[in-house]
């Protein structure tokens, strides 16, 4: 039920400024809950404070109503309130649904390593794989594979099956299937490629990794694949699989790096009069889109995409002294990058090219158990890139609605897949098996959902907030961590010169920690909360080191304190700052999404 449902017809809710504390208690007096014929209980009185709080006049029917909510929600009273505040704050509307799917949020951490656990042991068997991929894969025909389907009995291995299907007098089936078939069976040999000659160059031990690759994808998933031909003839699949992938994006970082020299060109040329904000505006957002949404990022060095984030704070340093009229300044930035942009070249990484084959291989052997052990072992990695950070925040789903919506409008079905935990669940949740687990996959939609709601596009306040529960990996396993978000907003973007970033998470060694990161004017100080004496003195040099790293991006370093954590405190960054617009005002779109550039 929407909270402006609870008033009678041309009522409006309206925030309302405080002006004293005295003020508001003989408000209280004369119109707290007596006067709206209410109990005076517990949560009566919460809820009439929340409501209050945010500067919302209750009303009875309100109150009732929220209540009511409350009472259909297992859990602690406190944990409900601050699902409602965190609601008001943010211009949720106050529906059941998403008071639950808040509350799931504010409640408890995801168990991201049981949910792994679980969708494995569902996706476990032949009857997930998708044998018409398989067998495409293998370069049969489309009437041959309809055929060789029809005949597929689960019961039996990949190679009797076959037997069976060329033991038949009469085959409905070109020769050519016939001999890929008999190869199959019988081990005639196996095809090979090698990789396109404008990719040789690119891909350092290609036919060594393919052999590696081929022999750790058993090794990593654990288990015997009968139902399929041997790997070896998955080889050539492999290798045109992978120079295929390589050399779009060769291609798309060699058109994107013309473009921007071109426009950094023309502006360079340019008299001063003609250099505008929009210009470069233009240039960064090009880099933006390079860096945090195309495949480029995802399988260059570390050093290359540190060397794109490098320039393209570069670009936002000449916009801010476009604005001062410091143009000489700006020419000579503006230069700088040309330069370092035309030394440029896209050279995939080894180690994630291999990567590459083997969430191909997975997915193509073992279906959506390979997909999920893809998603696991991303957050497995070490060392992560911003890209690479990101692509785990999209495999839990938390942008799935905005992304499957840029994909009916883009026709991106194939380059931006909508395969993510979110969806798999909500998939899992409409069929009928596993139902004992259905209740647990509904928590973790719904905690999902939560923070969207959380992290929604802040209509009429220039302050964009946002609350997210995401995997890394410590003493060998997935946890979760509590991320906070708080930014100035430049239109639809996150203001990453003027954010911070709050951490909550349990460590073995010093117990429930909050780290706070906050960037004014790109000087970036560092709050570190915990009860352990010992982490200013074992923790202080990494973190000095950690904001030293941060001057080569773009930013100043600032100053690390220290302070006792407060096991009680809520989401420190809501309460900092005064929400500019009505419950009723804002709206949420899922389609908008968020900017995860931060």
């Amino acid at each position: 039920m929407k909270i402006t449902s609870f008033l009678k017809p041309k009522q409006k809710i309206e925030q309302q400024p405080i002006q004293s504390k005295v003020v508001d208690n003989i408000s209280e007096k004369k119109s707290g809950l007596k006067a709206l014929n209410l109990e005076k209980d517990g949560i009566n009185e919460k809820i009439y404070k929340t409501l209050k709080a945010n500067n919302i006049e209750p009303t009875k029917e309100m109150i009732e109503n929220i209540k009511g909510h409350f009472e259909k929600l297992e859990g602690p009273i406190s944990k409900k309130i601050d699902a409602l505040d965190l609601m008001l704050k943010k211009g949720v509307e106050i529906t059941f649904k998403n008071l639950v799917s808040i509350h799931h949020t504010v409640k408890e951490s995801i168990d991201y390593g049981g949910i792994f656990k679980n969708l494995k042991e569902i996706y476990q068997g032949k009857e997930n794989i998708d044998y018409e991929k398989v067998l495409k894969a293998l370069e049969l025909t489309d009437e041959g594979i309809d055929f060789i389907i029809k005949q597929f009995d689960l019961a039996l291995s990949f190679n009797d099956n076959i037997s069976k299907i060329l033991s038949q007098e009469k085959l409905p089936m070109e020769r050519k299937d016939q001999e890929k078939l008999e190869s199959l069976v019988y081990k005639k040999g196996f095809e090979t490629a090698s990789p396109k000659k404008d990719m040789e160059s690119l891909l350092a031990d290609f036919e060594k990794n393919v052999s590696e690759v081929l022999e750790e994808v058993q090794n990593e998933m654990g288990e015997a694949i009968d139902w399929l031909p041997e790997v070896d003839h998955f080889r050539k699949f492999l290798v045109e699989e992978t120079t295929e992938k390589m050399s779009e994006i060769k291609i798309e970082f060699d058109t994107f790096k013309t473009e921007a020299i071109e426009n950094l060109e023309q502006i360079i040329q340019a008299s001063e009069k003609q250099v505008s904000k929009e210009s470069i505006e233009k240039i960064i957002n090009n880099f933006e889109k390079v860096i945090m949404k195309s495949d480029i990022t995802l399988y260059t060095s570390m050093s290359d995409e540190k060397e794109l984030i490098q320039m393209a704070s570069l670009l936002e340093e000449a916009k801010t002294l476009v604005a001062k009229g410091e143009m000489p300044e700006v020419k000579k930035l503006l230069i700088n990058i040309k330069n370092r942009l035309k030394a440029m070249d896209f050279e995939p990484k080894n180690s994630k090219v291999k990567a590459f084959m083997k969430e191909d291989l997975k997915v193509l052997f073992y279906g959506k158990k390979g997909m999920i052990e893809n998603f696991e072992s991303q957050i497995k990695h070490g060392e992560k890139g911003p890209r690479e950070s990101l692509e785990v925040i999209r495999n839990m789903g938390i942008n799935h609605e905005a992304e499957v919506v840029q994909n009916l409008e883009q026709n991106l079905e194939e380059k931006m897949p909508i395969e993510n935990i979110k969806s798999i669940l909500m998939s899992l949740m409409t069929t009928n098996s596993s139902e004992e687990k259905v209740p647990e996959m509904k928590a973790t939609v719904d905690h999902l959902t939560g923070q969207q709601l959380l992290s929604k596009l802040e209509v009429k306040s220039n302050i964009q907030q946002m609350t997210l529960n995401i995997p890394y990996m410590a003493q060998n396993k997935i946890k979760s961590l509590d991320l906070f978000i708080q930014a100035k907003k430049e239109g639809e973007k996150i203001d990453w010169k003027n954010s911070t970033l709050y951490f909550v998470m349990d460590l073995n060694r010093y117990g429930k920690t909050g780290i706070k990161i906050q960037s004014v004017n790109k000087v970036v100080n560092m709050t570190v909360k915990n009860n352990n004496d010992k982490i200013e003195q074992e923790t202080k040099q990494s973190f000095e080191a950690f904001l030293d790293e941060l001057t080569e991006d773009g930013f100043k370093k600032g100053f690390i304190q220290y302070f006792d954590f407060d096991v009680s405190e809520k989401n420190p960054l809501i309460s900092e700052v005064k929400t500019e617009s009505s419950a009723k005002e804002q709206s949420f779109n899922f389609e908008k999404g968020f900017d995860l550039k931060i």
